[in-house]
């Protein structure tokens, strides 16, 4: 182990011994030489004379590992999407709700952000009249 995970766990030692619980996460070696990422819960049972915790480690490796996955795809799809100048527009049909990425702000001139606020029908009131029927078509 090293300094900063036996500093961490001695604090969360502490703060469980004074009431306070919190799961913390941290990585060990198994036997097999694999690395595990951990996340521990430490709770503190009343006693009179005694201090006792409890403590449990589950393993988060798999979860973790497809959050870091699904991130950097994310940034992936992000970089590609702004750098070949595409914007993208994802609606939920049962929802209402719109994602906006790639290069809104160079194209429309508008940011994610921006266009995440605007009421249902915004999009389809900055067609061009000329393209409104051809529009409405493709997107029904």
């Amino acid at each position: 182990m090293t300094r900063s995970t036996i500093l961490w766990i001695s604090l969360s030692l502490a703060a469980t011994t004074a009431g306070t619980t919190q799961p913390f996460e941290w990585h060990y070696q198994r036997p097999d030489g694999r690395i595990v990422i951990g996340e521990t819960r430490l709770l503190r049972f009343p006693h009179p004379h005694r201090t006792l915790i409890r403590g449990s480690v589950t393993d988060i490796t798999e979860r973790k590992t497809a959050e870091a996955a699904v991130r950097a795809s994310e940034e992936r799809f992000r970089i590609v999407a702004e750098q070949t100048g595409q914007m993208i527009f994802d609606q939920d049909l049962l929802t209402g709700t719109r994602v906006w990425a790639g290069a809104t702000a160079t194209i429309i001139g508008y940011s994610h952000e921006e266009l995440g606020c605007t009421p249902p029908g915004w999009w389809t009131a900055r067609v061009h009249p000329g393209d409104l029927e051809s529009f409405l078509a493709q997107t029904e």
